[in-house]
């Protein structure tokens, strides 16, 4: 694996032994009012991902190397992150219903209730990745940041100042938040050592921002809640975390996908390697417009384990000609397991966008063609299809008119 070893290890061993300096301060001076145990064991549970999410860049499974990459979704890294954001949600909205009920303090109470809607909204988004599919999101991201970050500054200055101390660490991990999901996420952000270190600090510091702010609404809770709301909060949170957790998983993995292809797709017979890979839908998403993409939802369904990783490409071909307008290759596996770790008789949903920018209206054939990752040749014969075949390897799903 080519990457500063020494760089990105050296930086990710610092940052954690400052986070965990950072955190006994904290509980020394009884700012945190958390058991030790828990703050250090959640500390040093991220420390290790983030370590783990290296060491296992060095192990020869591209399986492993996905579910530990911070740069993918739906693996453990950001399942694990989004359980801290959710874990932040109820703790938030119960301190403002505390406040509520009180009678007092009614901007206080709105900003904890808020808050905890915006972790909630975190959570899917991290799992998610719902800010991808958003046009200039950093700057979008960026300006609601920065709008968060000043109502926490006013809320605490005006109407919560005997409790300044939790709003300064709430402004830090905001802040560790957004310099790590924006600003070393930024595209031409000047981090050195390339794209394993800014990719492996930014999800620490995600993490750590993540996981401070969950200390702090706890303490806060403890210290200015109800009992009752804390006895609520410490039982109910990892409840919860369990059904989210089982959630995500299965809803990702299992229900949607085969609901969208018994209700919502195109339905196919295509079959790679013997019958061991099936294409089995597909299902056009946006409309075709000019200068745009067109999006296309694929669902794969593996009928044994497989051996190999493998990648296909989605291609628009003139009817006539069968010369290729436009083309998308893409590997089946960046917001999903590589191949081989794919699970026999479960359907993995793709989305592939095919660029339009090129591309005159009128009609065009949609085709599909696979091959074994690292080569592109050969490709891989279709040993069994309902659909036209091009050539062997290349089948068509549909004819297509671009307006």
């Amino acid at each position: 694996m080519s990457f500063p070893v020494v760089p990105t290890f050296a930086a990710t061993i610092f940052v954690s032994v400052c986070y965990f300096i950072f955190l006994k301060v904290l509980l020394d001076r009884k700012i945190l009012t958390l058991p030790a145990a828990v703050v250090f064991g959640l500390a040093g549970i991220i420390a290790y991902v983030e370590i783990f999410s290296l060491v296992s860049r060095f192990i020869p499974s591209s399986v492993l190397q996905w579910m530990f990459d911070p740069d993918k979704e739906k693996n453990v890294n950001s399942t694990f992150s989004s359980m801290l954001l959710f874990s932040t949600a109820l703790p938030a909205v119960l301190i403002g219903i505390h406040l509520f009920r009180q009678r007092k303090r009614w901007v206080t109470a709105a900003y904890w209730v808020a808050l905890g809607l915006i972790f909630l909204f975190m959570a899917f988004d991290e799992y998610f990745l719902i800010h991808e599919r958003l046009p200039s999101w950093h700057l979008l991201y960026a300006i609601f940041g920065g709008t968060l970050v000043a109502i926490t500054v006013l809320n605490a200055w005006f109407f919560d100042r005997q409790n300044l101390r939790f709003y300064v660490l709430i402004f830090l991990a905001l802040a560790a938040t957004g310099i790590g999901g924006i600003g070393f996420d930024l595209p031409g952000s000047p981090i050195p050592f390339g794209y394993v270190f800014r990719i492996t600090i930014e999800e620490f510091l995600e993490l750590i921002g993540s996981s401070l702010t969950l200390f702090v609404t706890l303490s806060y809770l403890y210290q200015h809640g109800s009992s009752a709301a804390w006895r609520l909060s410490a039982r109910a949170v990892p409840v919860l975390n369990v059904i989210w957790l089982v959630g995500v998983v299965f809803w990702t993995f299992w229900p949607l996908s085969w609901l969208e292809v018994a209700n919502a797709a195109e339905a196919t017979t295509i079959n790679f390697l013997d019958g061991d890979l099936s294409f089995m839908a597909y299902r056009i998403e946006t409309d075709t417009e000019p200068d745009g993409y067109l999006k296309i939802s694929e669902y794969w369904r593996p009928n044994a384990e497989l051996s190999a990783t493998y990648a296909h490409a989605l291609k628009l071909i003139d009817p006539e000609t069968r010369a290729i307008i436009s083309q998308t290759n893409i590997p089946m596996h960046p917001d999903l397991p590589p191949t081989e770790g794919w699970i026999p008789d479960l359907i993995y949903k793709k989305v592939v966008d095919i660029p339009l920018d090129d591309v005159a209206p009128g009609e065009y054939l949609l085709a599909l063609q696979a091959w074994e990752e690292p080569a592109a040749d050969p490709k891989l014969t279709i040993t069994d299809t309902d659909h036209e075949l091009i050539q062997p390897d290349t089948v068509v799903l549909t004819e297509i008119t671009i307006p």
